[in-house]
C-alpha cells in the first residue's frame, strides 16, 4: 500500500494537468471562433489584418476631427476583456485624441465623437457622421 500511494497522487496531479491543459485548449477555441472575427485582441499585432482593419474604421477621426477632442469609443464584442484592449488600440491609433470607452461614468458628458466599431446605437444626441463595414461614426451634439 505505501508504494501504490505515491503512484496514485502522481496519476491523480497528471489528470489534474490534462484537465487544465483541455480547458486552456477550449478557452483558446472560443476566443479565436468570436463571431465577430476579433479573436483574442491582447494578443493581436501591428501589422495584422485586424489592427489594420480598425485602423482603417479610425482614419476618418485621425484626419477629420480636431486634436484633444474626447472620442468615445464602443465595440461589439460584448465581452469586457475585448473591449478592454480594443479601446487601447483605439488609443494608440488616436494619439491626439482622448480615448474613453463607453462604460466610462463621464463618456455621455465629455463625448465629442462615437466610434462605433462593429455595432450601431442610436441616442437623441448622436449622428451619423461616416459608415463603413466595420461600423459608424457618430458626431455627439451638445447636451
Amino acid at each position: 500500500m505505501r508504494r501504490f500511494l505515491p503512484r496514485l497522487v502522481l496519476f491523480a496531479v497528471f489528470l489534474w494537468c490534462l484537465a487544465q491543459l483541455g480547458r486552456e485548449v477550449e478557452r483558446y477555441h472560443h476566443s479565436t471562433a468570436d463571431p465577430l472575427g476579433h479573436g483574442e485582441v491582447a494578443k493581436w499585432r501591428l501589422g495584422e489584418g485586424r489592427p489594420e482593419a480598425l485602423r482603417d474604421f479610425l482614419t476618418p477621426i485621425a484626419t477629420g476631427v480636431p486634436a484633444n477632442r474626447v472620442v468615445v469609443f464602443a465595440s461589439g464584442t460584448g465581452s469586457e476583456t475585448q473591449d478592454f484592449f480594443l479601446t487601447y488600440w483605439v488609443a494608440y491609433f488616436l494619439p491626439r485624441h482622448r480615448v474613453i470607452p463607453l462604460s466610462h461614468p463621464r463618456a455621455q458628458q465629455m463625448g465629442q465623437v462615437l466610434a462605433a466599431y462593429n455595432t450601431e446605437l442610436e441616442h437623441p444626441r448622436i449622428r451619423e457622421a461616416k459608415r463603413s463595414p466595420s461600423g459608424v461614426i457618430y458626431r455627439v451634439m451638445p447636451p
